[in-house]
């Protein structure tokens, strides 16, 4: 349940402070800093501070699978872009939200952060395209009522020329990642709003 970071400046006179959480900083000394995560998501911000006082955030996101989850059908539905908000597919496990990701790219498509999603079943390799046209299979935006069983989801993942490690379950055969992960992988924000979750495609993911 410890998390090491290793984090050096590129600047030898830079100096570096990491926060876990939203709690309060710390500088880093020479040796890694040792962290015990807590269940769920844990985000680290690690700041740079230049001898000249300019400042960098570097943000990690480490999401700790528990033993024993918390797992409920979400209630919660999606809007894009302002738009009407729309029932999904979701899960709220450990009080963070998972989505299924040929939900959330064909919720997506036509927008700017579009992806296409393919899967190979002789590798078990999901494949995506920043910028893809989603092909729907047809049966997107079911919704479950309950659950029989999960596992943690050893599904290997590639986006664009690179592997992708996102937090994910496998429930009842299908594969659900965190939808903080998504966001920042393809850098679109989101938001809370009256039971609904909101995706502006023409801002930033915000840590």
């Amino acid at each position: 349940r410890s998390f090491y970071i290793y984090a050096t400046a590129a600047e030898k006179d830079s100096t570096i402070a990491i926060a876990q959480n939203g709690g309060n900083y710390v500088t880093k000394t020479a040796n890694a800093a040792a962290y015990n995560l807590d269940a769920g998501l844990n985000v680290f911000d690690i700041r740079v501070t230049t001898e000249y006082g300019d400042v960098s955030h570097y943000y990690l996101n480490v999401y700790r699978q528990s033993t024993s989850p918390k797992i409920v059908v979400s209630s919660q539905k999606l809007s894009i872009d302002g738009g009407n908000a729309t029932a999904i597919a979701a899960y709220n496990i450990d009080g963070n939200n998972f989505l299924k990701l040929r939900d959330v790219a064909y919720l997506l498509n036509g927008t700017t952060k579009s992806f296409s999603v393919s899967y190979s079943q002789n590798t078990n390799l999901i494949s995506l395209q920043s910028g893809g046209r989603y092909t729907a299979v047809g049966n997107e935006l079911e919704i479950p009522g309950s659950y029989d069983k999960y596992t943690v989801s050893p599904q290997a993942i590639r986006l664009d020329s690179g592997y992708i490690y996102p937090a994910a379950y496998n429930i009842d055969g299908s594969n659900y990642f965190l939808l903080r992960d998504l966001a920042a992988l393809f850098d679109f924000a989101i938001g809370y709003s009256s039971g609904t979750v909101t995706i502006n495609t023409g801002a930033s993911y915000s840590y």
